[in-house]
């Protein structure tokens, strides 16, 4: 009877453990099969209004190109097929007459339009008017390669395991097809915290396009990005070390807890998908070590010469 018990144990065990197998097998399923593919955005509101605009005056070999590409890329899913063909189309007719197209990568879960990013807001501002001030036009973009609910924070927690493999594959789709359509525009790959990651990812699929240019704050401690042309990456803010960036647990740890507990504190924080305060982790053109580092890449860009990759700060501690 003891041995029977046992064995039945062991059965209700191996049982409960074939199940969650199971449910994890389940959802890897439901995952690999989800197809979310971003969405590009007006920075000042949730979606381009895309059944508004005239798509007759985009040119068949374009039109065609496009639905191309959503076949390579998406695959066999109708209703995101369509979606993702006539982003392609809208951003291509909002980009003929611009001479630069800044796309915005959030950090966090990939979700957040710019406007959610105040200091991020402030470098865009910055970078529009010093474009203005040279006589240049920036469309300015923001683009959520995550949208809102369970299944695509599943999909983001896979793709972050490795490195954004397909979402990064998916903005570069985009940027190309940019690019090539529109022959005179420029494009710069904004992007935040484990935003970077993704943009990182991106400049390396583009290395051959010079048209093409990355501008990177505060990349996350466990990821070192590949040092290459046209790339400003700052991992300093000038003002404090990035806690994130460099690692510092200790440092994050100690400004939770005297936030949690309601004593003062002066530093200044980003955070970490929204919850987590991580002190320097914070970037805005109200620094001036962002204005200069950001402008004197700018300069470079509007004088036609070679733009190095440019470092700031350190990763890892």
């Amino acid at each position: 009877m003891k041995f029977a018990g046992i064995i039945g144990k062991v059965s209700r065990g191996s049982a409960l453990f074939i199940l969650a197998v199971m449910v994890v097998l389940g959802l890897l399923l439901v995952v690999m099969e989800y197809t979310d593919a971003g969405a590009i955005s007006e920075v000042s509101s949730e979606d381009f209004a895309l059944d508004s605009y005239d798509l007759s005056q985009v040119p068949d070999s374009v039109r065609e190109d496009a639905h191309d590409l959503a076949g390579r890329v998406i695959g066999h899913h109708p209703q995101e097929n369509g979606n993702f063909v006539r982003q392609l189309l809208v951003t291509y007719l909002e980009a003929r007459d611009k001479d630069f197209v800044l796309f915005y990568n959030p950090g966090g879960w990939g979700s957040s339009l710019l406007k959610e990013s105040p200091g991020w807001q402030s470098i865009v501002n910055g970078i529009e008017a010093r474009l203005n001030s040279r006589g240049y036009e920036l469309l300015p973009l923001s683009y959520r390669r995550t949208r809102e609910g369970w299944l695509s924070s599943l999909d983001e927690i896979s793709e972050m395991a490795v490195h954004y493999d397909q979402k990064s594959k998916t903005l570069a789709a985009r940027l190309d097809f940019l690019t090539r359509h529109n022959p005179e525009v420029r494009v710069i790959v904004a992007s935040e915290s484990n935003g970077g990651i993704i943009s990182d990812q991106v400049m390396l699929l583009l290395e051959d396009n010079d048209r093409i240019y990355g501008i990177q704050t505060g990349f996350p401690f466990w990821y070192h990005p590949d040092s290459r042309e046209r790339m400003l990456i700052l991992n300093d803010n000038g003002e404090a070390p990035d806690s994130f960036s460099r690692g510092d647990f200790p440092t994050i740890i100690a400004a939770n807890f005297r936030t949690w507990f309601g004593i003062s504190h002066s530093e200044k924080s980003g955070h970490i998908f929204k919850v987590v305060r991580a002190p320097g982790h914070y970037y805005s053109w109200e620094q001036p070590m962002v204005v200069s580092k950001v402008s004197d890449f700018l300069d470079r860009i509007l004088a036609g010469s070679d733009v190095p990759a440019v470092w700031s700060g350190r990763i890892g501690g």
